[in-house]
């Protein structure tokens, strides 16, 4: 369930980022400075998607062990949350200054 919900956090914040990111002028010769953390989710977002991947195949190892459990939830849970950060600074600081009005 957590290894979904990080998968579904990643598609749906890099949707979102490219989203804004183009409807302000992305790609275009605006005169903005991007964040670069929000550039590199637009154009190499996909690669984030091995994180959840890579927690799954780790969990499934240390599973056999009951008191790993809550360590498994633990360290999902901040993953989760670390991505949450990464996609609201993305989303909230798209751009440092505004975009010039014509």
């Amino acid at each position: 369930m957590i290894g979904a919900l990080q998968a579904f956090e990643i598609v749906t914040g890099t949707l979102l980022v490219t989203a804004i990111l183009k409807m302000n002028g992305y790609s275009q010769n605006a005169m903005v400075v991007w964040n670069p953390r929000a550039v590199w989710i637009r154009e190499s977002g996909w690669i984030l998607i091995g994180i959840p991947i890579l927690w799954l195949a780790v969990s499934l190892l240390i599973s056999n062990k009951e008191e790993r459990i809550k360590s498994i939830i633990i360290s999902g849970a901040v993953i989760f949350i670390g991505l949450l950060a990464l996609y609201t600074d993305a989303i909230i600081h798209a751009f440092y200054r505004p975009i010039p009005l014509i």
